[in-house]
């Protein structure tokens, strides 16, 4: 298992130069793990702040269904109106605020990187 001592270490600039699109693949990653991969997942303290929920295997796909209905600029700037959240987020079984916690998971990411 890794502790906090044998974390691998992520080079900032990978996490600055992060769109959406990578956002997308590590969802579908995510997926990917099954149930028991997604307990471990949920562990990690970068999780806490997503809605209860946000990791069940239904829930990833209407996340991904959300990003992929995003337009190539949205995924690489990862710049979401509010009325293009309202507008993605309901025809693929999500909350306005279920959406918005992942924009938001995304732009705490890059920002603790030193992004914008």
């Amino acid at each position: 298992m890794f502790g906090r001592k044998n974390m691998p270490k992520v080079d900032p600039s990978v996490l600055q130069k992060a769109t959406l699109d990578d956002v997308l693949k590590a969802l579908k990653t995510l997926r990917k793990l099954g149930p028991m991969g997604m307990n471990m997942v949920k562990k990690l303290p970068m999780m806490k702040n997503l809605p209860a929920g946000a990791l069940d295997a239904k829930k990833l796909k209407s996340f991904e269904s959300a990003l992929e209905a995003l337009t190539d600029e949205e995924r690489r700037t990862g710049k979401v109106s509010k009325d293009r959240i309202k507008e993605i987020a309901k025809p693929n079984g999500l909350k306005d605020r279920e959406l918005k916690a992942i924009f938001e998971m995304f732009k705490s990411m890059k920002s603790n990187a030193g992004g914008r």
